[in-house]
């Protein structure tokens, strides 16, 4: 059903608009109140490349996070287009910062002055809801640099997905307690940093740690074993007799995570996504980012902590990458790339980030980013203003800007 707006992972209202333009006839008018998601996310691709193919866009009035409805917490806005692509008109886009009326019998009045999109801004599937200042910014650092995908090989991974955090997340305590039961228990305890631990420039590293048990463990490389083995498990109860005492008390908890997956791709006791290709990466110096954040919070970890799925990892050691990524110019522009949530939060998901665009320097360009990126990372991001002011100028020259 509607597969010019289907992903597998759309929002029922997709398939609304969809269904709207199906009903409409050329020249008619479609008016919707619904979540602002479509614009940026994924799933909204097809959605926009519909619209774009079959609608000339009139306004789009869009209320953030400004509480519209008393009883429902989204990010609102009013759109209104017309299905007819041979007559172009211009793009009114206006961004509500206040609900407050002057009018006492009115509670809600729309003050704010819209602006007309340039030209080529609801463009396919890429949609740029921006001023022609902001815009004209977009483009140029688009053409000043490579993808950030590109950039690092396409090497930009997800962390560790558990399945159930109590039974694999632990404590130094308890981690204490598994290795003086069993010394060899310290061969599969990692130290773990989750999203909120990671800061600009920093890791607030809080003593967690990670009981790591891929699927198959302790025969995972044996690439024979493609379901959930017993021979596997009594191995692992054999050789780490602590850590499977643990989390046998879970075994209920564990056995009941996907229930598609677990006790028939993967045992009980495994991590329900272990970055089973990439693991090793974690041990290395890399870049790490939280998935959820309102500025810019990359920082470098050099101590091969593990991640976890609120934490994604670019595993470079690239302090000038860091210092492009952490400006305040890639900030702005990151602005336009990621759908924002409740609070204000951007989403660092890798399909936003991998399009940001990293500009080429020389040597002599990247030398003096490099020099105050590491102060800032010896400060820990401690009173670093300065630094940044100037790392800042010097990214924004690096894109022409």
């Amino acid at each position: 059903v509607f597969p010019e707006v289907y992903t597998g992972t759309s929002d029922l209202y997709c398939f609304f608009y969809a269904r709207a333009l199906q009903l409409l006839k050329t020249g008619g008018m479609l008016a919707f109140i619904s979540s602002n998601k479509w614009f940026r996310a994924k799933y909204g691709e097809k959605l926009r490349q519909h619209i774009a193919d079959t609608c000339q866009v009139k306004s789009i009035t869009d209320f953030g996070e400004l509480p519209v409805f008393e009883s429902a917490a989204v990010l609102v806005m009013i759109f209104l287009a017309q299905k007819q692509s041979d007559i172009k008109l211009n793009t009114q886009f206006t961004q509500v910062k206040s609900l407050e009326s002057p009018y006492p019998d009115i509670k809600t009045v729309i003050n704010e002055q819209g602006t007309i999109l340039p030209n080529n801004s609801l463009n396919g599937k890429n949609w740029l809801l921006s001023d022609s200042t902001t815009a004209s910014l977009i483009n140029k650092m688009s053409a000043a640099g490579i993808p950030l995908g590109e950039y690092v090989n396409e090497k930009i991974y997800y962390g560790i997905k558990t399945g159930f955090n109590k039974a694999f997340v632990i404590d130094g305590a308890k981690r204490a307690e598994l290795i003086a039961k069993d010394t060899k228990s310290a061969e599969i305890i990692k130290p773990l940093a989750v999203g909120d631990d990671v800061r600009k420039w920093r890791i607030n590293y809080k003593d967690k740690w990670l009981i790591f048990i891929p699927w198959h463990f302790p025969l995972h490389q044996d690439t024979s074993i493609t379901g959930s083995s017993l021979k596997a498990e009594k191995e692992f109860e054999r050789i780490y007799p602590s850590i499977y005492g643990h989390l046998a008390k879970y075994q209920k908890e564990l056995s009941l995570r996907n229930k598609a997956e677990t006790g028939i791709r993967y045992e009980w006791y495994a991590l329900q996504r272990c970055a089973a290709t990439y693991f090793e990466e974690f041990e290395k110096p890399k870049i790490v980012y939280p998935d959820i954040a309102k500025e810019s919070r990359f920082s470098l970890d050099e101590k091969g902590l593990y991640i976890n799925d609120t934490t994604f990892m670019i595993p470079v050691y690239d302090l000038y990458l860091l210092g492009v990524l952490n400006s305040l110019t890639v900030l702005k522009y990151y602005h336009q790339l990621s759908p924002q949530i409740l609070g204000g939060h951007l989403r660092f998901k890798r399909q936003y980030v991998e399009k940001i665009p990293i500009p080429p320097a020389s040597e002599s360009e990247k030398e003096p980013i490099i020099k105050l990126v590491q102060k800032c990372l010896d400060a820990k991001g401690v009173n670093c203003e300065e630094w940044e002011k100037e790392i800042d100028e010097r990214v924004a020259a690096l894109y022409g800007l």
